[in-house]
């Protein structure tokens, strides 16, 4: 399935799925053994693509695992215990650069719809190859800038990786959302809850979560729309 998407000696191929099993087994998670290497390819495929794309700025297989794929995948069972992420929900990864999280989330998450939404066109391209790659039926893409961006339903979840500040994050994304939807975002070190009022928003959670392989700081807000 990966050979002919080797960026990297066998060895490093090898460490770089031990890793991966071995943080999906530390977070928690039942992968099957199809969904891991799917999830392995992606990143496989990132790592092709950067040499010319310039997608990430993090060019070392290993790294990518853990700072791509575990990060992503480490907010999975923290959603699981407040309720969110059911099966049927429509979920909507704003800026998902290289597919992250919504690629990986899609691979583990079969049972829920996901739109990867980008301005930029390279990411685009490069996550529609990936979900084509993939077979991922649940997933979409879009081109557009989020406050562009119109849907006729509104998104049960949007997730936001990596973003400026959680007020901003809420204004771009209040049109997106339905009332009563969970905005995820996924956040390096701890924010003052402060920093999360908005009138159309509650800040419901806001926690520490563990990426294997990590010692950076790694949060995770949930704020439900009014």
């Amino acid at each position: 399935m990966i050979n002919d998407l080797t960026v990297v000696d066998e060895a490093q191929l090898l460490n770089a799925q031990a890793r991966l099993d071995c943080g999906v087994r530390e977070l928690g998670l039942s992968l099957s053994p199809q969904q891991i290497q799917a999830c392995l390819m992606h990143v496989l495929m990132l790592k092709r693509w950067n040499r010319t794309h310039n997608l990430t700025a993090v060019s070392n297989l290993n790294d990518m695992v853990v700072l791509h794929t575990l990060d992503t995948l480490s907010v999975l069972p923290y959603l699981y215990k407040v309720g969110e992420m059911k099966t049927g929900q429509r979920v909507l990864d704003v800026g998902t650069g290289g597919g992250f999280p919504g690629i990986p989330l899609s691979i583990a998450r079969t049972d829920i719809a996901v739109t990867l939404l980008d301005s930029n066109h390279k990411k685009t391209s490069f996550v529609r190859a990936c979900v084509a790659r993939l077979g991922l039926s649940n997933c979409d893409i879009v081109t557009s800038r989020v406050e562009q961006f119109q849907v006729k339903d509104a998104f049960d979840v949007v997730t936001l990786r990596a973003l400026t500040h959680p007020v901003k994050a809420m204004d771009w994304s209040a049109h997106l959302l339905r009332p009563g939807g969970c905005l995820v975002l996924m956040l390096g070190k701890a924010l003052d809850r402060r920093e999360f009022d908005h009138e159309m928003y509650e800040l419901t959670a806001l926690e520490p979560i563990r990426v294997p392989k990590l010692s950076a700081a790694r949060h995770v807000a949930l704020v439900i729309r009014r």
